[in-house]
């Protein structure tokens, strides 16, 4: 995409690459809700294949309901930063894809895990759950070296 643009202003020929931009976020959209809506189809089926059952199963699906309702805007920020490229601006969009890999390891771990300036455990009853079941097995672990 970032080629065919700046091919298009090489050129001279602005109106060519707006509509090159214009198709390419079209593309994006349309990408964006195949990959949302073909997991929110067959999403369940898919982690059950892949060997999801019970409670897992039901964490997983609701866990790829969240990370691909967002599909939409993955695809968008990568367009976007193809778009910006092509015109020739190649700071901006280096800046914005490394700032949101930092936004997303911070917020990752932080609403995640539960740690940082927001506890939030409440809120993720699987990291209470995961944190109780790493103790009792280094206790259980413990207790049979001695």
């Amino acid at each position: 995409m970032s080629s065919a643009i700046a091919r298009a202003l090489g050129a001279g020929d602005r109106d060519r690459a707006e509509s090159l931009a214009t198709h390419a976020l079209l593309i994006a959209v349309l990408f964006g809700l195949v990959f949302m809506l073909g997991m929110l189809a067959g999403g369940p089926r898919l982690l059950e294949l892949l060997g999801g059952r019970g409670n897992v199963l039901a964490q997983a699906i609701a866990y790829s309901h969240i990370y691909f309702g967002g599909a939409v805007l993955i695809w968008l920020v990568n367009i976007l930063a193809s778009i910006l490229r092509g015109t020739g601006h190649m700071k901006l969009p280096s800046l914005m894809i490394v700032n949101s890999a930092i936004c997303q390891i911070i917020l990752g771990r932080t609403l995640g895990l539960g740690q940082g300036l927001l506890n939030l455990t409440m809120v993720c009853p699987y990291t209470t759950k995961s944190r109780k079941a790493d103790a009792s097995a280094e206790a259980r672990q413990e207790h049979s070296e001695t």
